[in-house]
């Protein structure tokens, strides 16, 4: 699917993720934010404008019972962390698959009180070695979310900037163990560097057939695409499959996945999974 498809659900809704997994993804991308009663919602934006046409302001500064009635371009809610990971899960089980879908939450806030929120939440649904949790964090950031973040969890390090050696290191003593690193920062040295050092790699973001095939033939094991659909085919005409684990995500939660990240997810089941749309 492509991102701006005029009949595609909406970005960070429970129907984007609920399409994304009939598709036959193997990863949804959502980004995490709180209301303000501190109840774990999704939305990219630290406003409501962009995203819904009766609601305007910071997401901070509403309650969740009143954000209830905001509603996005095609007339969705915002869902709670906690139903969109029921979402995942539940199309799961529809479809009748053993495999499961990893949700990777994009962390847009950084207080304390935020990471434990969403550590308790997850320790609370069961297997969290399903979740990647990634950022741009600092490394003060990072520590408070490794912290409260349950055992399990891969810790995601984004960049936009380039990677210095002291930089790997660090992150790596703090814990962290995958990168998602812009595509034009992208070298063989620096994805087989990180790869010797335990990384795995995720790139993004993938808005044309190029940059797909350069990402691939440098040997990532993530991508992060805007034109999901193609980034498939080529992924299949390449004959990547076997090769290597690839994921391609897109921020609108439109999602086709293959294989898995580092080990492949195919095939792996759900054990002691809880609903979780009673959290909030």
């Amino acid at each position: 699917m492509r991102v701006g498809d005029p009949n595609a659900p909406d970005e960070n809704t429970a129907a984007a993720l609920s399409e994304s997994v009939k598709a036959g993804a193997d990863a949804v991308e959502i980004d995490v934010r709180t209301t303000s009663d501190n109840v774990l919602v999704l939305l990219h934006d630290s406003t409501l404008d962009r995203t819904t046409t009766n609601c305007t302001g910071p997401v901070n500064d509403i309650r969740y019972a009143d954000l209830q009635n905001c509603r996005t371009t095609h007339g969705y809610t915002i869902p709670t962390l906690a139903q969109a990971i029921d979402a995942v899960q539940n199309t799961v089980e529809e479809l009748g698959n053993n495999d499961y879908v990893t949700i990777v939450l994009d962390t847009k806030e950084s207080s304390e009180k935020y990471f434990n929120e969403i550590g308790d939440l997850l320790s609370s649904c069961g297997y969290p070695s399903r979740y990647f949790i990634g950022s741009f964090w600092h490394d003060y950031t990072m520590e408070l979310g490794i912290l409260a973040f349950p055992e399990g969890v891969t810790i995601q390090k984004l960049t936009k900037y380039p990677i210095a050696d002291e930089d790997i290191a660090t992150v790596s003593e703090m814990g962290a163990r995958s990168y998602s690193v812009k595509i034009s920062l992208l070298s063989d040295y620096l994805v087989t560097k990180l790869h010797r050092m335990g990384f795995s790699v995720w790139s993004w973001t993938i808005t044309d057939d190029e940059s797909a095939k350069r990402a691939i033939e440098l040997g990532v094991d993530g991508l992060y695409s805007d034109v999901t659909s193609d980034t498939m085919k080529i992924v299949e005409n390449m004959n990547m499959v076997e090769d290597q684990n690839l994921i391609g995500i897109t921020k609108a939660s439109i999602i086709i996945g293959y294989c898995g990240i580092g080990i492949s997810l195919i095939g792996v089941l759900f054990f002691g999974l809880r609903k979780c749309s009673n959290k909030k």
